[in-house]
């Protein structure tokens, strides 16, 4: 029978954290070691792999639950040679994140040798007043002028600043030049890489009292000036009595949804799902199988599961990143 899978986040410390996600996952603030400030609450990284939690499986990594049962997460008839195709994530930003940009798959090939560039898709969760993000150059912006720009120590000025909100959308497509500004608290999806171009870093310090190593050279190869993308526009999916879907962006390699339940709602399975709750309380059923799902929670739903049933006692929120079935 196909199994439900609840999840441990990999919990990863950086400069740049504040104080949300140690919180949430019970992991204070140790002297000088950096804050947590991102959850990998669904990753196949082999260095940075989440964990099932609760079961017959208790314990054993993404990597190796995905090894034995990838045809039954995906649903097809033959494993695939790459890994699980998602990153999901929750990040915490109380200081700036560096400038940067990921490669898109052919991009990623050429200057790293590796398999998955890294499109990724932004929900807000929570934003400070005035927070904002930056998400790639203005039109007319050159190679030229993005390298003079990193030479000055200016390249936020010939970049669009985005102000944002909790509840607000953001795709991040591969090649997109961007960065995340203080008081951002949100949910990731993202394609399963790590691959990140370092442009600038605002001269920030490590442990060790040493920067933070840039890659100017691969970011640049990697950059797409075209992509200057927008706040995307959520689209009704299912709407009824019992709660609704909502399409909130489809990056083609992955999509994210937001389920609200009120009391009953049925909703369609058939491709890999990574469901975390927001808020509230509802048990999610599936071929005899029961998972509460809490704020903060994340379980897995293999494709070969066609449907779902979710029940609310009073309403809850759900957020989804659904891999394409292929």
């Amino acid at each position: 029978m196909s199994q439900i899978y609840r999840m441990k986040p990999h919990p990863k410390r950086v400069i740049w954290a504040g104080a949300t996600l140690g919180s949430a996952l019970g992991i204070p603030t140790d002297g000088d070691i950096p804050a947590v400030g991102e959850a990998l609450d669904a990753s196949g990284l082999t260095e940075m792999p989440s964990h099932v939690s609760g079961g017959a499986d208790d314990g054993l990594s993404l990597c190796e639950l995905f090894d034995r049962e990838a045809e039954d997460l995906l649903g097809c008839l033959k494993k695939p040679e790459q890994g699980f195709p998602l990153l999901v994530k929750r990040l915490d930003a109380q200081d700036a994140l560096s400038i940067q940009v990921h490669p898109d798959d052919a991009a990623a090939l050429y200057l790293d040798d590796e398999t998955n560039g890294k499109s990724e898709a932004w929900y807000i969760l929570d934003a400070e007043k005035g927070a904002s993000v930056h998400l790639g150059f203005v039109a007319g912006t050159t190679l030229e002028d993005v390298e003079k720009s990193l030479e000055r120590g200016s390249i936020l000025g010939i970049m669009r600043e985005v102000s944002v909100e909790a509840g607000d959308v953001i795709p991040v497509p591969a090649g997109c030049a961007h960065t995340i500004g203080p008081g951002i608290y949100l949910f990731e999806v993202q394609q399963p890489s790590d691959l990140t171009y370092r442009l600038d870093d605002f001269g920030r310090l490590e442990e060790d009292g040493k920067p933070r190593e840039l890659h100017i050279a691969k970011g640049l190869a990697a950059i797409d000036l075209s992509q200057r993308p927008e706040k995307a526009n959520p689209i009704p999916l299912q709407e009824e009595e019992g709660g609704s879907r909502v399409l909130l962006v489809d990056m083609g390699v992955f999509s994210i949804e937001k389920w609200t339940v009120e009391s009953v709602l049925k909703v369609p399975g058939g491709s890999l799902l990574v469901v975390q709750g927001l808020s509230g309380s509802c048990h999610l059923e599936s071929e005899g199988q029961i998972e509460t799902i809490q704020s903060g929670e994340t379980v897995i739903i293999p494709a070969s599961l066609p449907s779902l049933k979710l029940v609310a006692d009073k309403e809850a929120t759900l957020i989804i990143a659904r891999h394409p079935r292929t």
